[in-house]
């Protein structure tokens, strides 16, 4: 999970489409927040699911379509939400998400207060000089990056074993596993796609397994033997 404070921190990368139903809890001075897990969906999904919204009044979560670098247009919204904290909230958009597509959860306002989501002039969104981006004039919305995968995809034992594109030197990527594997695979498979590893991270049953190259057993332990297909792993390249 990330905190959208830090845009750039590390991602912890979990399937959105797969979370809990939503829970929410009243709170009257509560902070505005927004924490939100890259979307990582089944090919045709129509939902991403946002972590953690906070907000002292009734607010909607908006989805827009974008850029890295800047919002779009609207393709989703909840219904309104109590003020408070919510949390596995589920927002359907109005199509299907596209593999690699940035998209852009946003809290507004319910602006005329009719309890209805109208537009963004009439329910605009919510601004905050600690919980919002800078970059956009402190909205409170950051960008996610959609991976999408084919549950019904029946790769070859020789295929490459993640799906993806492996990210560049340097850099850290978010990629799914394309058939059982295990750590040794994933990282010879990105050593060969130009990603010199460093280390790879899998967020399983709500903890941490992390694989460092080159490192004892007894640092590994936490990762798994087996990576199973459609699994979602973190990558960190070296130069």
């Amino acid at each position: 999970m990330i905190n959208v404070k830090r845009r750039l921190g590390v991602l912890a990368l979990v399937g959105l489409g797969l979370l809990a139903a939503p829970a929410a809890a009243m709170a009257q001075d509560v902070a505005t927040s927004l924490s939100f897990n890259e979307p990582i969906v089944e090919e045709g999904d129509q939902a991403v699911t946002v972590a953690e919204a906070s907000h002292s009044e009734p607010f909607f979560i908006v989805v827009h379509e974008g850029t890295i670098a800047q919002f779009g247009a609207v393709i989703g919204n909840t219904d309104l939400l109590d003020a408070g904290t919510h949390t596995n909230v589920p927002v359907d958009v109005n199509r299907a998400l596209v593999n690699h597509e940035y998209v852009w959860p946003m809290l507004h306002t319910d602006g005329n207060g009719n309890g209805v989501y109208d537009d963004p002039a009439t329910d605009p969104p919510v601004t905050d000089a600690d919980a919002g981006n800078a970059q956009i004039n402190d909205v409170v919305a950051f960008p996610g990056q959609v991976t999408v995968f084919d549950p019904n995809a029946t790769p070859t034992t020789g295929s490459t074993p993640f799906t993806g594109e492996a990210p560049g030197t340097g850099s850290i990527g978010l990629l799914v596993a394309s058939r059982a594997t295990d750590a040794t695979g994933l990282a010879g498979a990105l050593n060969d796609a130009g990603c010199p590893v460093i280390s790879l991270a899998i967020i399983q049953d709500g903890q941490w397994g992390i694989y460092i190259v080159g490192a004892p057993e007894m640092v590994n332990g936490t990762f798994p033997a087996t990576v199973e297909a459609n699994t979602a792993f973190f990558v960190l390249c070296g130069f």
